[in-house]
């Protein structure tokens, strides 16, 4: 697990957009990057949306772990920035920028009476071809030794 807190100013979202960025490198998620960053950011752009109405600004955390489907992300808030209904409904009764969560993301929760949204992607490792691509490449430069005693 990872998480980072991050002060809203001009370079919030750059902030964000580098912790994801790094989780996706760390795990060889690179395929799935563009998928996993645009519902994440939209949710911290949210955040920083609601936080120029407050009199204290937001510190808006980010947390990312493993679970047994994939890797989600939390992104919260001290405020409440997310209804409820978000999980439940039908992306015709959605506003348009809780859209992408619905969309994007494999399973959505909000919680902490909106004041979190955890956001969570199944993802599976490298696909087929560059499974085959690095087994050919290892398979060329290592040669199958018998050791025999």
């Amino acid at each position: 697990m990872k998480t980072t807190g991050i002060q809203l100013n001009d370079m919030s979202l750059r902030q964000a957009e580098d912790f994801i960025a790094g989780i996706c490198d760390d795990n060889h998620l690179d395929n799935y990057h563009a998928t996993i960053a645009v519902p994440v950011l939209k949710a911290v752009e949210i955040i920083i949306q609601s936080g120029s109405n407050q009199s204290v600004a937001p510190t808006i955390n980010l947390k990312s772990e493993y679970t047994p489907k994939g890797i989600a992300f939390t992104v919260s808030s001290r405020y409440s920035c997310f209804p409820s209904s978000l999980a439940n409904s039908s992306l015709d009764s959605l506003p348009e920028s809780y859209c992408l969560f619905q969309l994007l993301a494999d399973q959505v929760e909000v919680l902490d009476d909106g004041k979190s949204i955890c956001l969570t992607f199944f993802v599976r490792g490298i696909d087929e071809q560059e499974s085959v691509r690095r087994m050919s490449v290892l398979n060329h430069f290592y040669s199958q030794v018998l050791v025999e005693v």
